[in-house]
């Protein structure tokens, strides 16, 4: 059927069908803008919360950055520490021990004279040359013996000593080559023994056989037969029988009265007991000089002693002889001679 031809466009029905069609056409359209608004206003809150939390957090980061380099900058703090108060018992001086110079220092002597080296710089009235221990080759200024003089001197031959007065010769050796550019000499006697040393104002000696208790060798006999010389360093100790007694040499540390360390060569019999030489200490390995010989060389059935012993910061070395006649009250010996070289 057509409707238009029977109600046309001019009918109220056909009006109010128009009307309520554009009025939903509208409606259908405004809610569709709605929608669309609400969708770019809600797309738009999503990327601006976005970029809110993305804004806040590289600012939050800068203003860290920020507060820690003024910490950083900022001048340390000083701290005001208040010193503790504490009571202070009465200060009691106690005495220092002179028995050690240090802990590991234990000296068995003590109030030694201080020290000084006398050497062969001392000036004594018997003179002394020394031959055994020098191969009888001198610097020309170290021989104080003349030739034709007359001296008293310690030989050994076929293991016996004795003391026996003799001419003495000094000549000159261009073929011994020694230290320096000094002329050399050899110093020789007419006895057939083999010298030990040679004195000059030795009165008290007389012409002789003596007690020996020791003789070390020669050191060109001791390098061709291979001998070692017992160091005479701390711990060293040796015993020698002279007139029916015991006498013992003993090397210990000491002190000085001025509590300088040394090391001390001491000899002693029954009670009695004596440093004989000693030097400055440095270590136990210090040595205080050699035994060359042990013996009664002045007839008085006491030990007397020959040593030889490293000159003390003057590059040389020196021998001296200690006699017991010469002895004070309270000593057993007492240096009467010495001799020595000035090394290289």
């Amino acid at each position: 059927m057509d409707y238009t031809s029977v109600r046309g466009k001019g009918h109220p029905s056909t009006k109010r069908c128009t009307y309520h069609l554009r009025r939903l056409w509208i409606t259908t359209f405004r809610f569709h803008w709605v929608t669309t608004k609400i969708q770019i206003t809600m797309r738009r809150s999503i990327i601006g919360i976005f970029l809110s939390i993305v804004t806040f957090s590289v600012g939050f980061a800068i203003a860290g950055i920020r507060w820690q380099s003024a910490i950083d900058a900022q001048p340390p703090s000083r701290t005001i520490e208040c010193p503790e108060v504490v009571a202070q018992a009465p200060k009691v001086e106690v005495p220092k021990p002179i028995e050690a110079a240090t802990p590991d220092f234990i000296a068995q002597l003590t109030d030694l004279e201080d020290f000084a080296d006398q050497g062969y710089s001392e000036a004594f009235k018997t003179k002394l040359v020394d031959v055994h221990e020098h191969e009888n080759a001198y610097r020309s200024s170290e021989v104080i013996a003349k030739s034709g003089e007359r001296w008293i001197g310690l030989f050994e031959k076929n293991e016996r000593l004795y003391l026996k007065t003799t001419l003495v010769n000094v000549k000159y050796d261009p073929t011994y080559e020694g230290y320096g550019d000094e002329d050399y000499v050899r110093l020789t006697t007419r006895e057939s023994g083999n010298p030990v040393f040679v004195l000059k104002n030795a009165r008290p000696l007389k012409s002789g056989s003596i007690e020996s208790a020791y003789l070390r060798p020669t050191y060109r006999e001791m390098e061709r037969r291979r001998l070692y010389d017992k160091p005479t360093k701390v711990g060293f100790e040796e015993y020698y029988t002279i007139g029916g007694k015991e006498y013992a040499i003993r090397v210990n540390r000491g002190l000085t009265k001025a509590n300088e360390k040394v090391v001390a060569m001491m000899l002693s019999v029954g009670e009695t007991s004596q440093a004989i030489t000693y030097l400055p200490y440095n270590s136990d390995e210090d040595t205080v000089g050699h035994i060359v010989w042990v013996g009664d060389l002045d007839g008085d059935r006491k030990l007397d002693l020959y040593l030889e012993g490293d000159g003390y910061e003057k590059c040389g070395f020196y021998s001296s002889l200690l006699l017991s006649t010469a002895a004070k009250k309270g000593e057993l010996v007492r240096q009467v001679a010495s001799f020595g070289t000035a090394g290289c």
